[in-house]
């Protein structure tokens, strides 16, 4: 390894205005190469392939020389070139630099790459305590499971089924990565052949190549942790599926959960392929999934609204779901337009746009976000809507019904002050998102903070915001059944937990999620205040933000940060398909005394006895379809 470390500060000025004396380093074997870079001080004219590495610095530049580069570390004559650069003001003050070399013989990382996966794979405890803690009820029956029901359900992921939001997922995910691939090739490519350090955005203090590819592996294998999780989340929603199919359910969906699972490895993938060569314009890869995930997490929370209280009456003959959303339309109106505005904002703050298509791009994305905004109005029943046809299902019962369960239905979990304090909560929320979402697009418009991070902060505040609002009227569900239901000791599988059992399951449900937070918020950290990287800036200003490994030589902070940040993904995973209720019936099974509530209700308003209702009314009511998503 080769390091440039000025002994002192000169005063030169570059483009941000910042005090820098910028010089390039050349590292060859080929003397009439070096004698060319300093005639013509342009290291891309030499017009000599896979001969050289060189690279632009300021207070510190490394080139690593590993068999697997170009030109590989080999026994013979080395040469190094310095010279300052002439677009940053040559000529005005002197440079001294230090060289200092460094060995290193063991590049074999194989274990460290095994323990990242073996690491990966102890996520697996976390659906089981999901399982345990948010559905305690069917959680008790998984010896119900039976094995041929959930081959029939493999099977069916390929032959029949509607599953949606993965087979889009996973279209998108072989369309972008094909894309991706395409540009990250080019890039790396270039980067080899002419040996330009300054194409790809390495931290070269903690670079390790490994195998046939002058790459930092330790970025890109530091991934395996999100494919891990995403296969795990995959197989776990695979047995929730044969378990609700073995006990008989009826209406269950585990679109939008399988799909959860196929993003996680679209993630870790297309974060694989950025750090292959990081770049601002290649970081638009990095994100798209990011933005998917919180795109489901958001469609996952409107697909649990469409499940309602009342549902305990209607049972199987609800309306159709008014609140979800389709996968047609979730791609059309917010993945498709989002993509776009991606693309846009990086290629505007890399290369820059003209003014006239400027123009267009912020007058686009300002009256998308609009039209985003009064939509999530209307989805959240906050905005009036008394203009719209109303959507009814006529095969929900009979007008007869209809009109004795309008008059005397009202919910038995929530009284009236506590849904209009959950409207104004709705309202508080709703009213600080809007105003962060437009207050922080003038900000990424003028170049800030990336426009990926804009968007990716828009959709993560959104997820955060409908989760406070939906995490509480689960949590009470579970609450009041446990204190109906459940007098013993709570049991986890051979665990078992005595008390007061409300207080118990309480707590349980906040310590999992302060677990996801915790790792939510020291992830955070690392991205924010550890990063050795800032593909936004100059190459050699991104230099002096290199750091050395952060632990056993080869795991980088930004390693840490996705190790802890795929953990953190999976727990508020969990805690959204909990929210998102894809099983009716395990739903529904928690609201069993409303049901017997709502039936004494029924006979005493109407002043008929039960037993002269017959099938005409209450078995037309109760009665389970075979209806199935």
């Amino acid at each position: 390894m080769l390091e440039s470390v000025p002994l002192r500060r000169t005063k030169t000025l570059n483009s941000t205005g910042s005090e820098r004396n910028v010089a390039k380093l050349i590292v060859t074997q080929q003397f009439p190469t070096l004698g060319h870079f300093y005639k013509t001080k342009d290291y891309s004219s030499t017009g000599q392939k896979y001969t050289i590495q060189m690279l632009s610095f300021s207070t510190f530049g490394a080139i690593t020389l590993s068999a697997v580069s170009s030109p590989p570390l080999a026994i013979g004559t080395w040469y190094i070139g310095i010279v300052q650069d002439s677009q940053t003001g040559e000529g005005m003050a002197d440079k001294t630099v230090k060289l200092e070399t460094q060995i290193v013989t063991n590049y074999s990382y194989d274990f460290r790459i095994l323990l990242l996966l073996c690491l990966g794979l102890t996520g697996a405890v976390f659906p089981v305590i999901s399982r345990c803690v948010f559905d305690y009820n069917n959680f008790r029956h998984t010896d119900k499971i039976r094995f041929r029901v959930w081959l029939g359900v493999v099977r069916n992921w390929v032959w029949r089924g509607d599953k949606g939001y993965p087979y889009l997922m996973t279209l998108l995910m072989v369309i972008l990565s094909v894309s991706a691939l395409q540009v990250v090739n080019a890039k790396w490519t270039d980067m080899v052949q002419y040996g330009d350090r300054d194409i790809c955005y390495y931290n070269e203090r903690c670079y390790r190549p490994h195998g046939s590819y002058d790459i930092s592996v330790n970025d890109c294998a530091s991934n395996l942790p999100f494919m891990v999780h995403g296969v795990i989340l995959v197989l776990y929603f695979s047995f929730c599926e044969a378990y609700c199919k073995s006990v008989g359910h009826m209406y269950f969906d585990y679109s939008i959960p399988y799909a959860f699972g196929v993003t996680l490895i679209c993630q870790g993938f297309g974060s694989l392929l950025y750090h292959i060569c990081p770049s601002q314009i290649i970081f638009q890869f990095d994100t798209m999934f990011m933005f998917m995930i919180s795109i489901l997490q958001i469609v996952g929370i409107f697909a649990g609204y469409s499940v309602r209280e009342n549902d305990v009456i209607y049972k199987y003959n609800t309306e159709k779901a008014p609140k979800a959303l389709r996968p047609n339309k979730v791609i059309c109106f917010f993945v498709g337009p989002i993509y776009v505005f991606n693309f846009l904002g990086n290629l505007s703050a890399t290369q820059g746009l003209p003014v006239a298509w400027n123009v267009i791009f912020y007058a686009s994305y300002s009256t998308w976000l609009l039209l985003i905004l009064a939509w999530a109005a209307y989805k959240l029943d906050l905005l009036n809507a008394s203009w719209l046809p109303e959507q009814i299902d006529p095969n929900i019962a009979s007008p007869e019904d209809n009109l004795i369960l309008e008059s005397i239905f009202t919910p038995t979990t929530l009284t009236k002050i506590q849904l209009k304090t959950r409207r104004l909560f709705k309202k508080i929320v709703f009213g600080i998102y809007t105003f962060l979402a437009i207050i922080g697009a003038p900000i990424a418009f003028l170049q800030y903070i990336p426009f990926s991070i804009y968007l990716l902060c828009v959709l993560t505040i959104a997820v955060l915001g409908l989760t406070y609002l939906s995490f509480i009227p689960l949590m009470h569900r579970l609450v009041v059944w446990v204190r109906e239901n459940h007098n013993g000791a709570i049991s986890c599988g051979r665990f078992k937990f005595w008390g007061t059992n409300q207080v118990v399951i309480v707590v349980v449900m906040i310590g999992y999620v302060a677990i996801g937070c915790v790792f939510s918020t020291v992830s955070l950290i690392f991205f924010m205040f550890y990063e050795a990287t800032d593909k936004s800036l100059d190459p050699w200003l991104s230099r002096e933000l290199n750091d050395e490994c952060f632990a056993d030589d080869f795991y980088s902070a930004h390693d840490i940060w996705h190790v802890l940040a795929s953990f953190s993904l999976m727990i508020m995973i969990l805690v959204n398909v909990q929210i998102g209720k894809p099983c009716r019936d395990c739903y529904l099974s928690y609201l069993t005394k409303d049901q017997q509530k709502a039936v004494r209700r029924i006979t005493w308003k109407s002043n008929i006895r039960v037993s002269n209702l017959g099938s005409s009314t209450l078995d037309r009511i109760f009665k389970n379809r075979n209806t199935t998503i």
